[in-house]
């Protein structure tokens, strides 16, 4: 796997994450999440590498939520993605937030997300970080909007 798409890989399930922990009302399957990538972002990638799934500035992703995650608000208080530790959940109505601490190799800093549930199958969410991936310096604002697709995840895990 090549660094530009490690990099889309790390953010977008850190995001996706964040994002998926708190409606209740969740539907389990088939998600996809695009995520608005700021210009300091596509200026850092190498014109000559594609990162699958960005388009423009938008980066979309698809992600398989299951019936157990769904029903467990998407993650346990102390499970963590394969880089960030998520804290200090909140939610207010169909408002959920939280921090997030990564410590990970490729990923240090901290930040905070936002997810607003529009209904259980559509979101809006913004993550704000700072710290460093793959040891540049990394000060992001994101903005997302994930959408069910299907009971059905095929092939996506």
């Amino acid at each position: 796997m090549n660094k530009i798409t490690k990099v889309a890989m790390i953010f977008s399930t850190s995001m996706m994450a964040a994002s998926v922990f708190a409606a209740d009302e969740m539907k389990p399957g088939l998600w996809e999440m695009s995520t608005t990538m700021s210009a300091e972002q596509l200026a850092a990638m190498p014109k000559d590498v594609k990162v699958p799934g960005l388009v423009g500035n938008i980066l979309t992703s698809q992600t398989c939520i299951s019936q157990k995650e769904a029903d467990n608000l998407g993650l346990t208080d102390d499970e963590e993605d394969a880089f960030c530790k998520i804290s200090n959940k909140k939610s207010v109505g169909t408002t959920y937030s939280a921090d997030l601490t990564c410590n990970g190799k490729d990923k240090t800093g901290t930040g905070k997300s936002k997810t607003v549930f529009r209904d259980s199958g559509n979101f809006t969410a913004t993550q704000d970080f700072k710290g460093t991936v793959f040891g540049q310096s990394a000060n992001q604002h994101h903005e997302s909007v994930g959408k069910w697709l299907s009971a059905n995840c095929g092939s996506i895990k």
